[in-house]
């Protein structure tokens, strides 16, 4: 469509200079009369290999977004599993997540007041 407004379209030897009002440049309805532009194919190459890149950076987000899903929901399973075996081990080298402490307090003279104190950590 717009071949004509390359600086170096040529035509059967023609260029744009060469037409006038009286003598128009011919109407491109095929590659016959299309004009040839060696900078409209540097163009053309130049946009085809952006667009590629382009494509190529599109499927790079979707594959980190993948990745980062995929880490999270990795991440998820192995703290679960962790903190699963800590959970079935009895008070040995590791000690429990879950610590219970229970003591009487006196707040009145005749009375005490049971207290239980638990604590889990994660």
């Amino acid at each position: 469509q717009f071949s004509w407004g390359w600086a170096d379209a040529m035509l059967n030897d023609s260029t744009l200079s060469d037409y006038s009002d009286t003598n128009p440049p011919p109407r491109i309805t095929s590659t016959a009369v299309t004009p040839e532009s060696a900078l409209r194919f540097q163009y053309e190459t130049m946009r085809a290999d952006a667009n590629s890149k382009l494509d190529d950076a599109r499927k790079m987000i979707i594959v980190s977004i993948i990745n980062h899903l995929l880490s999270g929901f990795e991440a998820y399973i192995s703290t679960k599993k962790h903190n699963d075996n800590l959970k079935r081990q009895e008070f040995g080298d590791v000690e429990s997540p879950i610590k219970i402490r229970t003591s009487l307090k006196s707040y009145h003279s005749r009375f005490d007041t049971p207290f239980v104190n638990v604590a889990v950590r994660f």
